[in-house]
């Protein structure tokens, strides 16, 4: 069975990595989110010497949860695609 690439690349490939299961794909989505805060605080170490609080970290917390929604409905897809055969 070939599951159609769903959206952005690397949603379906970690669909693809968790077989369908949402609770280990909405894990990895957490872990690229972590690694991403992890980078912005050493950008923002770099440049400005300490880290601060701004608006665009509601607006990164925003996209996170979309993208794990995101995540979420593929893999309801692959789990639909894989019942029907």
């Amino acid at each position: 069975m070939t599951f159609p690439e769903y959206g952005v690349s690397f949603v379906s490939t970690v669909v693809r990595a968790s077989a369908g299961n949402p609770i280990v794909a909405g894990i990895c989505v957490t872990f690229v989110y972590a690694v991403f805060c992890y980078i912005e605080t050493l950008v923002e170490q770099h440049f400005w010497g300490a880290r601060f609080e701004h608006k665009l970290d509601i607006v990164f917390a925003v996209i996170y949860l979309y993208f794990i929604l995101y995540t979420m409905m593929g893999c309801a897809v692959y789990t639909d695609l894989l019942v029907r055969g």
